[in-house]
């Protein structure tokens, strides 16, 4: 069988953006989309591999992770070892029903123009089909997500008031599991604010904040460490 590497390098961005697009839905984390089809195109190239023969089981299994651990990277982000872990499951998840569901077709079909090899697929067959196919999925996987999420507890939306100086505001705020920043005085957990609710707090900037409390030698200004896939650095906080 005669298999051609543009179209398989094609194929293959196809169903990863689909693939990465399903992860990103059932896990409900605010990524660009740019970096979605990035990290499809990465797939998209990795999917090469379907022409390394007698690859052993153990080699092919780590350059699996490699290859979704890359992906992961570049998609989505993550801020901590503990979200990367998070996201990399479950794309791992998504990858091997899509993997299985070939696999499967493949043992069992044998449909000619279909080849599979190094947990990498190709498809000899009508672009529009496949196309078809693969929105299939990912309506599927949609549905798989909506069902979680009823299924899951309560919401994770929550009230937060926040308080200082006397002044108190109220509001929603959401519970990130992927957040682990602490207060490295303390350990006491940072919620993340943006500029709208800090000034309603503070009637200024932050920025501005911080600069009068350090003029009048308070104690309150924190620097919180962040590590993130760029590098490290701090972001600058209050203690109320």
């Amino acid at each position: 069988m005669v298999v051609y590497a543009d179209v398989l390098i094609a194929l293959n961005i196809f169903v990863n953006y689909f693939l990465l697009l399903s992860v990103k839905k059932l896990i409900k984390i605010n990524v660009k989309t740019l970096n979605i089809a990035i990290g499809a195109l990465l797939g998209g190239i990795y999917a090469l591999s379907i022409f390394l023969e007698n690859v052993p089981k153990p080699l092919q299994l780590l350059m699996n992770i490699c290859a979704l651990s890359v992906m992961t990277l570049v998609s989505f982000r993550p801020i901590s070892l503990k979200a990367f872990l998070k996201y990399i499951l479950c794309l791992f998840g998504v990858n091997t029903a899509f993997a299985g569901i070939m696999l499967a077709v493949w043992l069992f079909f044998s449909p000619k123009g279909m080849l599979y090899n190094n947990s990498i697929v190709y498809f000899d067959i009508d672009i529009k089909l496949l196309a078809v196919s693969t929105l299939v999925c990912y309506a599927v996987l949609r549905v798989v997500g909506l069902f979680v999420k009823r299924a899951s507890p309560a919401d994770k939306t929550v009230s937060v008031s926040l308080v200082n100086s006397g002044k108190s505001i109220t509001v929603n705020a959401l519970i990130d599991t992927g957040n682990t920043l602490k207060d490295a005085f303390t350990g006491e957990g940072v919620v993340i604010a943006d500029e709208a609710v800090i000034k309603s707090l503070f009637g200024c900037s932050l920025t501005a904040y911080i600069e009068k409390e350090k003029s009048e030698n308070k104690l309150n200004i924190r620097l919180i460490p962040v590590n993130t896939v760029s590098g490290e650095t701090v972001l600058p906080a209050v203690k109320t």
